[in-house]
């Protein structure tokens, strides 16, 4: 097998990378700028000895600054077997998942990677693609060898282990219907982990709404797939967010109320929290903290 047959291109953040392809490379070629700030979530993201090669060489000042945080931070090691100051090696301290494809699964993500990136149209600028918006043969591809996996990392595709809710909240009475409305126009990277989001929170009594502005990339398809599990979809031109949330809000019918935006997803557990809130305090309002994600 050459060299060609085991490179994948890929357009995107490492963190993107890793949320769309849960693989275990060997061999990463990264700007190392770009990943210094993240030098604590790269432990979570890298397995142990994978080598990390500098894009930007031992001449990028920042590139080098870098990758002296990173070794200082413990994350990093210079790799002997590599060029001097371009190669380095993760250490123990990095414990990321993934799994090694089979060569033929491998090979048709990365063949469809690779014609969406080199064979548009001339000129057109690349973007960041999830492997959640290729094809469903490309997903089902992957299912195979990593149960649950959708093409992505665990959350919100993989639903933590759970012993369940109680049949009522402590005070006896039912949980109650929570309606969460999402507006959504051209967010088909985003919108499927969304969607997951809620599905997956095992909380017994959800509404939820998607009001679409008439996307025109890969929104309506995802959209599609999970329509039977959504309790309403209105796919129609609005007049932006706010006129796309109202109207949400006209057609929701749960006691508890919220919008969830579509590039955002709710935690695990969420739902459930804020009933539990409702039922213990006498408010008006439940409000939570965001994690960047």
């Amino acid at each position: 097998m050459s060299l060609a047959d085991e490179v994948t291109l890929y357009h995107g953040s490492l963190n993107q990378f890793f949320r769309d392809l849960p693989l275990r490379p060997d061999l990463l070629c990264v700007d190392l700028a770009d990943f210094d700030p993240l030098a604590g979530s790269l432990r979570f993201i890298v397995a142990a000895g994978t080598t990390i090669l500098s894009l930007d060489g031992a001449s990028g000042s920042s590139d080098q600054m870098a990758a002296k945080n990173l070794i200082d931070s413990g994350v990093l090691e210079p790799d002997a077997a590599g060029p001097c100051g371009v190669a380095y090696r993760a250490t123990e301290r990095c414990h990321g998942a993934g799994f090694v494809a089979r060569a033929h699964s491998r090979m048709v993500v990365r063949n469809r990677l690779h014609e969406r990136y080199l064979l548009g149209e001339a000129g057109e600028r690349a973007t960041h693609t999830p492997v959640a918006d290729l094809t469903e043969d490309i997903r089902r591809e992957f299912s195979r060898e990593f149960p649950g996996a959708s093409a992505s990392g665990d959350w919100p595709y993989v639903a933590p282990e759970s012993a369940g809710l109680p049949l009522t909240l402590p005070s006896g009475k039912p949980w109650p219907k929570i309606s969460i409305v999402t507006a959504t126009r051209n967010q088909g990277q985003y919108i499927e982990e969304t969607i997951l989001s809620v599905l997956n929170q095992g909380y017994p009594n959800v509404e939820h709404i998607v009001i679409d502005g008439a996307s025109t990339d890969g929104t309506p398809a995802v959209l599609e797939r999970y329509r039977e599990k959504l309790a309403l979809v209105i796919s129609e031109p609005d007049q932006g967010q706010s006129n796309a949330i109202n109207k949400g809000m006209s057609k929701a019918t749960g006691e508890i109320l919220t919008w969830l935006n579509s590039d955002d997803m709710l935690a695990p557990g969420a739902l459930a929290a804020v009933a539990l809130a409702f039922d213990l305090n006498r408010a008006d309002m439940i409000a939570g903290v965001c994690r960047l994600y």
